[in-house]
């Protein structure tokens, strides 16, 4: 698998394979464990992407997997939009190939949005999972000027929940 089909781009343009993955909508989420050149955990959103109506897993890479203690925050780092396949992916990605080690479903199920979105870095939302049940918020993490960060986020679960 080379890059481009890890990120789910294969042939075409990348917008053309998102829009081939796109024809069952809904609020889908998964957490894949990923044994790669460093453990960690993907976590992905299905959602409507708003530049072309088409939806696509916007995905994060957690060290530590999502926090299941309240107010545990966990580093959550930003990667490319994934294509819907990613979903179901529970499989080997073939040594030498970007992405290469075992990735294994954790958890999947639906999500809700709260307030907030990913475009202004700052949402709350719930997950119906098999494992996890809960309210969880995400927030981009700001550099030392105060900007936003491109890619690094913090994501805690919301206690009372």
């Amino acid at each position: 698998m080379d890059l481009q089909r890890y990120r789910g781009e294969g042939g075409g343009t990348p917008r053309d394979n998102l829009k081939e993955s796109s024809k069952e909508p809904g609020n889908r989420f998964v957490i894949q464990e990923h044994q790669a050149a460093r453990f960690h955990f993907d976590f992905r959103l299905e959602v409507v992407d708003e530049d072309d109506e088409v939806n696509v897993l916007h995905s994060w890479i957690i060290p530590k997997n999502i926090p299941l203690e309240p107010e545990v925050r966990h580093l959550a780092i930003k990667a490319d939009n994934k294509h819907l396949s990613f979903l179901e992916k529970d499989d080997e990605v073939v040594k030498g190939e970007f992405g290469e080690g075992k990735v294994k479903m954790w958890d999947k199920g639906k999500w809700g949005l709260m307030k907030g979105s990913i475009k202004e870095g700052n949402l709350a939302f719930n997950l119906f999972g098999k494992i996890i049940k809960a309210r969880y918020a995400m927030q981009k993490l700001e550099d030392k000027k105060g900007k936003k960060n491109k890619n690094n986020w913090v994501i805690w679960r919301i206690a009372g929940y």
